[in-house]
C-alpha cells in the first residue's frame, strides 16, 4: 500500500510505501488484500487480507490491519440540507465555527481556496 503525497504544486512525483505485504502464505502481517479500505471518522483506513497472519498457513484466515495517522481527510458532511432554504449559511457557519474561519476550513479538507469550498458547499446544497 502506498500514498502519493500532495504537494504545493499538485502531487510527489514518487509514492510512499506505507505497508507491504508480503507475498508468502506465512506472514504475520497478512498477504494478498483482500477488500477495498474503508475510512473511519478520524481518517483512519481499515481493510483485511485474504490469508496469512499470526497463525500463518493457507487456512489462517487473514488479518484485518489498520493505517493511523494516513492524511486521508474524510469529506465532509456540511451542516445544511439539501434543497432546504439557508443550506449555504448554516454550512459556511458551521465550518468557520468549527476550524476558526473559512480559510482554515479550506486547508484543513483539503481544498485549494476558500472559493473552492464554497462551491463545494453550494453543489452539496443543491442536491
Amino acid at each position: 500500500m502506498f500514498e502519493i503525497a500532495k504537494t504545493a504544486g499538485g502531487y510527489a512525483s514518487t509514492p510512499t510505501t506505507l505497508v507491504n505485504f508480503c507475498s508468502l502464505v506465512n506472514c504475520a502481517d497478512g498477504a494478498t488484500p483482500a477488500a477495498d479500505l474503508i475510512a473511519d471518522a478520524n481518517g483512519n483506513l481499515l481493510s483485511t487480507t485474504f490469508v496469512g497472519g499470526a497463525f500463518g498457513g493457507r487456512n489462517s484466515g487473514g488479518t484485518v490491519y489498520e493505517i493511523v495517522d494516513s492524511g486521508f481527510v474524510v469529506p465532509p458532511i456540511f451542516a445544511g440540507t439539501p434543497g432546504k432554504p439557508n443550506c449555504f449559511g448554516k454550512s459556511v457557519s458551521a465550518l468557520a465555527k468549527q476550524f476558526g474561519g473559512l480559510t482554515n476550513a479550506a486547508a484543513a479538507l483539503g481544498y485549494p481556496s476558500v472559493d473552492a469550498l464554497q462551491n463545494a458547499i453550494m453543489e452539496f446544497c443543491e442536491g
